[in-house]
């Protein structure tokens, strides 16, 4: 038989208020709320009003669906240079292979579809 560590919900199975946020899990979730929020406004204000408008529409319509992973991709994102992730967005150039993600692929697929 091999081990393996029990989730909260196994262990929380049977006992009353199961299903109930513990306070860790609420608190993991106001920080994920916190990024979110700190990401959006960053997607608003990078600095140039090109990627302002391709990213802050994307971030207010996406960015509560995303879990801390996809997060954590968003956030490099943002930190790449502004004329590489033009580029990579309007398809002037193909993405750097670093930051060719599920996100990236996403932020260009909403521009596709919001454009089209």
């Amino acid at each position: 038989m091999t081990s393996r560590p029990l989730r909260v919900m196994e262990c929380a199975a049977g006992t009353p208020g199961f299903g109930a946020q513990t306070g860790l899990m609420a608190e993991q979730n106001k920080n994920i709320e916190t990024w979110r929020r700190r990401l959006t406004f960053r997607s608003w204000h990078r600095g140039t009003k090109e990627l302002d408008l391709l990213f802050g529409p994307f971030a207010d319509a996406r960015l509560a669906d995303y879990d801390a992973p996809a997060l954590a991709q968003y956030e490099d994102l943002l930190m790449a240079p502004d004329p590489d992730v033009y580029g990579w967005i309007v398809g002037f150039e193909p993405p750097d292979p670093a930051y060719d993600t599920l996100v990236l692929r996403d932020v260009i697929a909403f521009q596709r579809t919001r454009h089209a």
